[in-house]
């Protein structure tokens, strides 16, 4: 057996790569198949001991245990950490808001009346894609300022970070309730990244966002809810 630590996941794919000691220096791929909790609470930097295998003349991780650390739980707070507030969207709106297009959220519910302006969230990635048809290409490319490519690069997340994962942090403004005719106001459904009709009526103000150092394997939650996190992946000026 030999151990290394973890450089990179990719968790909407299920895989990550190891860095080994000694003479096994090169970066291993390992499948989340291959952890005791099948990749619930692994994160970068994580010592794992596992068994160099090869298959058809690649080699990759197997027989995968950490080295050390409580791993009874799919959630771990490591030791220096924050407890943040989480919510979870799915994509592509997921990318639209950590890539600071989209600048107003809304919901048919009050979720964010509870917290005041200034109130710092994750944003963590649902499973699922949201089914709006494509609509909000349309939306974003009705004031003609956004190419094909732009739009891509917006509903696109950093190599690394995927579904399932807390990915970005944001800062929300005021939350307010909105008339359809609020709604279908084309600044307005610009700022949402759909149209007046698809959009819900409590609209928050999301005053700016930033993707973490790196991606958080956290379990998506309804609602709000809170995690406890390393605060080292909290980008500079945030926890000020």
């Amino acid at each position: 057996r030999t151990s290394g630590a973890v450089v990179r996941l990719v968790a909407d794919r299920q895989f990550g790569f190891v860095h080994g000691a000694g003479k096994n220096r090169k970066d291993l791929f390992f499948h989340f198949n291959n952890l005791p909790d099948r990749g619930e609470a692994v994160a970068v930097g994580d010592r794992l001991s596992y068994v160099v295998s090869s298959n058809r003349g690649k080699s990759s991780a197997t027989d995968i245990q950490y080295v050390a650390g409580p791993r009874g739980t799919t959630e771990r707070a490591p030791v220096d950490t924050v407890k943040m507030h989480v919510f979870s969207m799915n994509m592509p709106f997921a990318a639209l808001l950590a890539n600071e297009y989209k600048t107003l959220e809304t919901r048919n519910g009050t979720m964010f009346t509870p917290y005041p302006p200034g109130t710092k969230f994750l944003l963590h990635v649902g499973k699922r894609t949201y089914p709006d048809g494509e609509r909000h290409i349309d939306v974003m490319k009705s004031d003609g300022t956004l190419s094909d490519a732009d739009i891509a690069s917006l509903k696109s997340l950093p190599d690394g970070f995927g579904r399932g994962a807390a990915v970005a942090i944001c800062e929300i403004g005021s939350t307010v309730a909105t008339t359809l005719e609020d709604r279908c106001d084309p600044d307005f459904q610009r700022s949402v990244g759909a149209f007046g009709a698809d959009s819900g009526y409590m609209a928050t103000e999301i005053r700016r966002a930033e993707f973490l150092k790196r991606p958080v394997k956290v379990s998506g939650k309804g609602g709000v809810f809170k995690a406890d996190v390393d605060r080292s992946v909290i980008p500079d000026g945030w926890l000020d």
